[in-house]
């Protein structure tokens, strides 16, 4: 229906209670949630449908939840083929909740070490990453448990952590973010050889990585809201809303009324949304961000 977000989609068991944290979530913010097999093979109908589900989806939107009786190479393929980023998220607890405790922390920053004197040297250079932190259960719940081990810190390794736990969980991002050591610290760098620079079309192509990474990081800790408004109450409306820069403005069939749309901070939400009730507003829709270029 109209109402649905363009941005995200749950594919999740029925038969599993755990998901329906995720699912209560979704429905929250006007995502799709069915439980549709990606074997085109064995379930060429349920196929049919979850495929028409993701052709309305923008690319780059995110696929939540999991694998629906079949396997995980079958989702993720079938998601890629569309464009589509997959977000594991089974086995979590309540995000719709999550999503609206507000942290202290405001502003999240790469936080680098001082530079190192030591020369980089032409060698084959080894790291070691603890994988799986793309996953929002894993960050929620197993963990935890790694995270507090007193002797994290003490080897030099990295962690993988899912940027969207600072909309989704908030309270937890900002918890790792305060206690990550010193030999976590890391400068973020996109790195490129002599010759693939010198070739026009692989810079075209190293500049467009580079772009798609820069509009990721800006998306970090925004969200997008939709709403309803009458031509009465727009400049009420407006007055109180908060933009990167003025708000998107449309009609809609009814000449009275207009649809709005704009881009704020995340953790500004929750004080924000009854504000814009009081406002006039109506019909309002929060949907995470993937990308501000």
């Amino acid at each position: 229906g109209p109402r649905l977000s363009d941005q995200l989609i749950g594919f999740l068991d029925v038969r599993n209670k755990a998901l329906w944290g995720v699912a209560d979530y979704l429905v929250m913010h006007g995502g799709m949630v069915a439980d549709l097999s990606s074997d085109q093979a064995k379930y060429p109908a349920e196929y049919a449908l979850r495929d028409e589900a993701l052709a309305r989806l923008r690319q780059g939107s995110i696929v939540w939840g999991w694998e629906c009786h079949d396997n995980e190479s079958l989702h993720v393929a079938h998601a890629s083929r569309r464009g589509l980023r997959v977000l594991c998220s089974t086995n979590c607890p309540n995000l719709s909740f999550l999503a609206q405790v507000q942290p202290q922390t405001t502003e999240y920053r790469q936080r680098s070490p001082a530079p190192c004197k030591r020369p980089v040297e032409k060698k084959l250079y080894l790291t070691f990453v603890l994988s799986d932190g793309d996953s929002i259960p894993i960050l929620l719940t197993r963990q935890w448990y790694r995270w507090d081990d007193p002797a994290r810190g003490k080897v030099p390794f990295g962690w993988e952590h899912q940027p969207l736990l600072a909309d989704l969980a908030p309270v937890v991002f900002e918890y790792y973010y305060q206690t990550m050591t010193d030999l976590m610290r890391t400068n973020t760098k996109l790195i490129a050889n002599h010759a693939a620079w010198n070739d026009p079309w692989k810079r075209q192509k190293i500049e467009q990585i580079r772009m798609l990474l820069n509009g990721s990081l800006q998306a970090m800790g925004k969200v997008g809201l939709k709403m309803n408004v009458t031509r009465r109450n727009l400049d009420r409306l407006v007055a109180v809303l908060p933009s990167l820069k003025a708000p998107t403005i449309s009609s809609l069939h009814s000449e009275d009324w207009l649809a709005v749309e704009t881009i704020v901070n995340g953790n500004a939400v929750r004080d924000l949304i009854p504000l814009l009730k009081e406002a006039g507003a109506e019909g309002i829709i929060e949907y995470p961000l993937s990308k501000v270029i």
